[in-house]
């Protein structure tokens, strides 16, 4: 409870519509005590809480060591589909970056590479740059960038 009270303040500044309460659905420990684990249904606060920046260090004299999840939800993702094999995934990576600024991941998705196209998934922590991905034309026919 400490815990999601120390992140509530900032938690609300990040997510202002966000009117329930905040913490886990369910939690428990590992066998040795040493690791919390817990289950989030809530879109919003799991987003939030993939950033592990925003964890305190030291929680009640308790060091905090965050192993956040490393992929959104798939109300946060974009599947580019059929971009060229010749376009490196740096360079794909870059480029939405440098469009999106929320974007979390970028990365090829394993089993859609073919011979001459694949599959790209983009993660992005703001909804808006979602949609916005979702709505733009720079993502052309063939999953071409420029």
């Amino acid at each position: 409870m400490l815990f999601f009270k120390t992140i509530e303040k900032d938690f609300r500044q990040q997510n202002p519509n966000h009117k329930r309460p905040i913490g886990f659905d369910h939690w428990w420990q590992d066998t040795d005590g040493a690791r919390l684990l817990g289950v989030i249904k809530d879109v919003d606060l799991f987003v939030y809480l993939c950033n592990a920046k925003r964890y305190p260090t030291n929680l009640d004299n308790t060091h905090i060591l965050p192993n956040p999840p490393k992929r959104l939800p798939p109300q946060y993702t974009v599947e580019v589909k059929f971009v060229k094999n010749d376009i490196e995934i740096d360079e794909f990576r870059n480029e939405i970056k440098k469009r999106y600024k929320s974007t979390f991941t970028v990365e090829n998705m394993l089993g859609a590479m073919r011979y001459n196209s694949r599959h790209i998934r983009v993660d992005s922590c703001d909804r808006k740059d979602y949609e916005s991905i979702l709505n733009s034309g720079f993502i052309g026919i063939q999953g071409q960038l420029f």
